[in-house]
């Protein structure tokens, strides 16, 4: 069953910070599923961001709600939690130029938001759909049991219509399913 909790660590994120840092808002807003900060403000106060996002990463993992929370400094020299399984996912979703400076993930069955819902987490309940390939030339008939990734469906495309695969490109060609 899923819990709807709303998001209302940011007005308290900001007391925390501003007790530790002096006042200004340093949390500028909440953009599901990251915190942006304010760099300028941070600049002017001549704080390290790398300081402040982990003051707030610490802050943060105290509301019961939050399963994991990644910092920009983090994801971007790769420097992750190890055995956190979470850490590869989110690896993957953030992006350098448009995510925020907290990544953070829920705990299971929690929804952030009051009549909202999200295909956002990064638990098998939201991550698992179903695929299928039709095309008798091509696949073979029949369910197939091994996991597949969003990210093999370009590659097996690609491979099927006999054109390389984007050079980004990271999955796997999914041969159970060919002819």
């Amino acid at each position: 069953e899923f819990r709807r909790v709303l998001f209302r660590s940011m007005g308290a994120l900001n007391t925390h910070l501003t007790q530790r840092y002096g006042p200004g808002n340093l949390a500028l807003r909440f953009s599901y599923p990251s915190i942006i900060l304010d760099q300028g403000l941070i600049a002017s106060k001549g704080l390290k961001a790398a300081e402040v996002e982990d003051a707030a990463a610490r802050f943060l993992m105290t509301d019961p709600s939050m399963a994991a929370v990644y910092t920009r400094s983090q994801l971007e020299s790769g420097m992750l939690p190890a055995g956190m399984p979470l850490s590869t996912q989110v690896l993957r979703a953030w992006n350098r130029d448009l995510s925020g400076d907290l990544y953070i993930v829920q705990k299971p069955y929690v929804i952030f938001g009051a009549n909202t819902s999200t295909h956002g987490s990064p638990y098998a309940y939201d991550t698992n759909v179903p695929l299928l390939f039709h095309g008798p030339r091509w696949f073979k008939p029949g369910k197939q049991a091994r996991e597949a990734a969003v990210v093999d469906i370009t590659s097996t495309l690609g491979y099927v219509l006999e054109v390389r695969p984007p050079a980004a490109s990271e999955g796997r060609v999914l041969e159970e399913i060919l002819r």
